[in-house]
């Protein structure tokens, strides 16, 4: 038997053209150390002075641990608001520790009832390990102080 012949040429290669991308996934979700999105009804009543952010609880005293929230890292706040009564005042209650916070500059205002409050001074920037919480005017509301707060 004799020797191998040589080899032949490589053959053709062909490629089709690149397909088109897919769509993006759907953002995650917000971590609770992270931030976050709070969508909140509170009910306050006419001795209330404190709301929290992220929750149902209301408070008679200023700067009660079951209204005040840590936010461990900084984040821009921005807030809005529907009050069911007039004259209701948010006010963004801020600090490095639990108690003593102190009012910023951000707020929100129901000239008129069963309507979108008016809110100035968003976004407030929170630093990183401080507590926050929301000032209230005492303005008894049974049917109706809803909060929208996003923090990120």
């Amino acid at each position: 038997m004799g020797a191998a012949g040589p080899s032949g040429p490589s053959g053709l290669s062909v490629t089709g053209a690149t397909g088109p991308s897919g769509p993006s996934g759907p953002s995650g979700a917000n971590g609770a150390a992270g931030g976050g999105i709070y969508s909140v009804p509170h009910t306050p009543l006419g001795t209330t002075i404190g709301l929290s952010i992220q929750n149902t609880n209301l408070s008679t005293a200023a700067d009660a641990p079951l209204i005040t929230t840590l936010m461990s890292t900084a984040c821009s706040l921005t807030m809005s608001a529907y009050s069911t009564v007039t004259g209701a005042v948010l006010t963004v209650r801020t600090g490095s520790a639990p108690t003593g916070l102190t009012n910023s500059g951000a707020s929100c205002t129901a000239s008129s009832a069963n309507a979108q409050m008016s809110c100035t001074g968003f976004p407030l920037a929170i630093s990183a390990n401080s507590f926050v919480n929301l000032a209230y005017n005492n303005t008894a509301a049974s049917t109706g102080i809803f909060t929208f707060v996003k923090c990120q």
